[in-house]
């Protein structure tokens, strides 16, 4: 197997055990997921468009 074959194999079985985990915790794992998200959404830094940091930033131009 290929190197990119393997990790898609490793995410497929990691999906699978989580997808499993979740069915069989059901709604008490809802409720926490829910309230993971919203501990996250409170702590979550605001999106600094103007600064020009982050993914979307282009990199500055050397002028050497």
């Amino acid at each position: 197997m290929s190197p990119m074959t393997s990790r898609i194999a490793h995410l497929a079985i990691i999906d699978v055990l989580a997808v499993g985990v979740a069915l069989s915790r059901g709604p008490v794992l809802l409720r926490q997921l829910e309230t993971a998200k919203q501990s996250v959404r409170e702590r979550r830094v605001p999106h600094a468009k103007a600064s020009g940091f982050g993914v979307g930033a282009k990199r500055a131009q050397s002028t050497d």
